[in-house]
């Protein structure tokens, strides 16, 4: 299946709607990744969130599927905005790993030149 490719706009929505399904998960990665694994176009929506999760967590969820395509306002799941928001989660481990080094470098280099 090839997926199309998302533009500038929905990159980004799509990349700050698994953020802010990964602080849903308590920034727990990796049963984040675990979880979106498990979604399928064919599941009724209203079963994509984990069972013991509160009511307005879900709906929270469902909000951030909604707000990135994956969701339509019928409660049907696009199966390529699915494989889009799904490959963004798989992404996000090593989008916050270069963001922390980064910041090391950034401070790595600040402290060195102040030493001078």
């Amino acid at each position: 299946m090839t997926i199309p490719l998302a533009t500038g706009s929905e990159a980004q929505r799509l990349v700050r709607c698994a953020y802010g399904t990964l602080d849903l998960f308590g920034g727990r990665a990796a049963q984040l990744l675990a979880w979106s694994h498990n979604l399928s176009s064919e599941q009724p929506v209203d079963v994509v969130a984990p069972e013991w999760w509160a009511g307005s967590t879900a709906h929270a969820l469902l909000n951030y599927l909604a707000d990135a395509g994956v969701t339509s306002l019928g409660g049907a799941v696009d199966p390529f905005r699915l494989a889009q928001f799904q490959q963004v989660i798989e992404l996000l481990p090593h989008f916050q790993a270069a963001t922390g080094a980064k910041a090391k470098c950034r401070l790595y280099g600040s402290a060195r030149g102040s030493a001078s």
